[in-house]
């Protein structure tokens, strides 16, 4: 099969993908957030991601070939499940209830940033 390379693709193009990929391997933030709602498992290199929250399918390694070539080795011996710790199900109809009760008046717009 050719490599196919592309500069980019359309979201659920790129959904299908990482939906049907064994492992998503790169420091993009959708290897921390939409990779857990398909269950594929993520080799996330480097620091960029550090502090994020994310599922136990995530890898990280630093940029070094040695620990990036046995955290694939890893990542394609785990198995397969859905865990995102962003949600999921019926998301929006949590966000809407809880905007729902929240009282609309001034302070809402007031910021205030205190340390």
């Amino acid at each position: 099969m050719p490599l196919l390379i592309h500069k980019d693709v359309d979201r659920p193009t790129f959904l299908g993908l990482l939906r049907d990929a064994a492992v998503l391997i790169g420091n993009s933030s959708s290897g921390i957030i939409e990779s857990g709602s398909f269950g594929t498992p993520v080799v996330d290199i480097g620091t960029r991601q550090l502090g994020r929250q994310r599922w136990p399918g995530v890898i990280n390694v630093p940029y070094q070939q040695k620990r990036i070539r046995a955290a694939i080795s890893a990542a394609l011996r785990l198995p397969r499940h859905v865990s995102n710790p962003y949600g999921g199900g019926p998301t929006g109809q949590k966000i809407a209830d809880i905007l729902s009760h929240i009282k609309i008046d001034d302070s809402l717009l007031r910021k205030i940033i205190a340390y």
